[in-house]
């Protein structure tokens, strides 16, 4: 695909702000994250998967915790 990266300086400098950009960008989604997380914990509320309480569970799950 010629045209798309332009290895000059034009092209490096280009591609080096939108790398800061991507980078802060996740850096904002991970203090978000982290505040989001922080104030459910603050009210009681856990996230993630409920728990499994199946019989069949119960018994399989131990089975692929021994594999290495």
């Amino acid at each position: 695909m010629p045209g798309i990266y332009d290895p000059t300086g034009p092209g490096k400098l280009l591609f080096g702000v939108f790398a800061a950009m991507a980078e802060t960008k996740r850096e904002n989604f991970r203090e978000s994250t982290l505040e989001g997380l922080e104030t459910a914990s603050r009210k009681g509320i856990y996230g993630g998967r409920p728990p499994v309480s199946r019989p069949r569970a119960r018994r399989v799950v131990p089975c692929f915790r021994r594999l290495p």
